[in-house]
């Protein structure tokens, strides 16, 4: 249940976040989030732990740059609240 409740979170996030994308995955807790910034994962990564304590494993580490490992059994007031966090991010670090 609680996997199904952070795919809805997640799926109504993508579908107001511009900056990243993602395909669901049918089974499994996990999934790689593609975002678009001109950051490279590890260092997102690393930025987004230490200014805001929300952790995400870079895709890089798998051979994915541009990609974060998203767990999809989080606590939903605590996936909401990194997805926002995360958002925020993504916007600051947009070209201008």
């Amino acid at each position: 249940k609680r996997m199904e409740e952070d795919k809805a979170i997640v799926q109504n996030w993508l579908d107001q976040e511009p900056h990243a994308a993602m395909v669901m995955p049918a089974s499994g807790t996990v999934g790689f989030l593609k975002y678009k910034a001109g950051v490279k994962s590890e260092e997102l990564a690393k930025e987004l732990l230490k200014t805001s304590g929300v952790f995400f494993v870079p895709g890089s580490c798998f051979d994915c740059e541009y990609h974060l490992r998203l767990t999809l059994t989080s606590d939903p007031e605590i996936e909401q609240k990194g997805l926002s966090l995360l958002s925020e991010y993504l916007a600051s670090h947009q070209k201008r």
